[in-house]
């Protein structure tokens, strides 16, 4: 059995899915490697929960951002969760029923091991939907599957913008400054299920800032 000291997991997406231009999860573990952790990487469809113990089979990764291949696999071990130091839930979204059932496995072992974010958080705070509590704070926004509503909401501020309410990274976003188009608005709904839509703000051309 690995010990407890010094080992981060990270429940992440593939490795080789990663950017290391953009992706903090990376900058993430080279710090955690600097200070002496081990680190190991899995994904949700590795997690298990067996006999009261959640495991993950989980590969050991070293990481080398100046290499041709950026991380470099050790081995490969059934990992007890409970006994690492931290877990690091970094996949990316969709927010499916594969990413809620890791939150509640993930919870099992919450009091045991040190888990970033809380998963329990996580799953009842879905980060676009918690901004409903910060309207006062935001452009005009509401989140619907109804393109009648949408529709009410172009005519009102001319220029919106519409985003999948589980999506990340800025993808599939749609700037609409013209005739909404109901077939395509349709065909996205469908794909993306409830959307976010708000008042497009143009001082947006100057950058963003982000509030953690």
């Amino acid at each position: 059995m690995i010990k407890k000291n010094k080992i981060v997991a990270i429940q992440a997406d593939r490795l080789d899915s990663m950017n290391i231009k953009t992706d903090t999860t990376l900058l993430l573990a080279l710090e955690a490697q600097k200070r002496g952790f081990r680190i190991f990487c899995y994904e949700t469809k590795n997690l298990s929960f067996i006999n009261g113990k959640v495991y993950a089979l989980s590969k050991e990764v070293t990481f080398n951002i100046n290499a041709k291949n950026f991380y470099t696999i050790k081995n490969i071990k059934k990992l007890d969760l409970s006994k690492v130091n931290y877990i690091l839930m970094r996949q990316n979204p969709p927010f499916n029923m594969n990413y809620i059932t890791a939150t509640f496995l993930l919870e099992k072992i919450s009091k045991k091991v040190r888990i970033i974010n809380d998963p329990t958080s996580v799953r009842n705070i879905p980060e676009k939907l918690h901004s409903i509590e910060f309207l006062k704070l935001m452009p005009p926004t509401i989140f619907t599957k109804d393109i009648k509503e949408i529709e009410k909401f172009k005519k009102k501020y001319k220029k919106i913008v519409v985003k999948p309410t589980h999506g990340y990274g800025g993808k599939n976003i749609l700037f609409i400054d013209s005739n909404l188009n109901r077939n395509k608005m349709s065909k996205y709904i469908k794909k993306h299920d409830y959307v976010m839509v708000q008042k497009f703000l143009s001082q947006i051309k100057y950058g963003d800032k982000r509030v953690f």
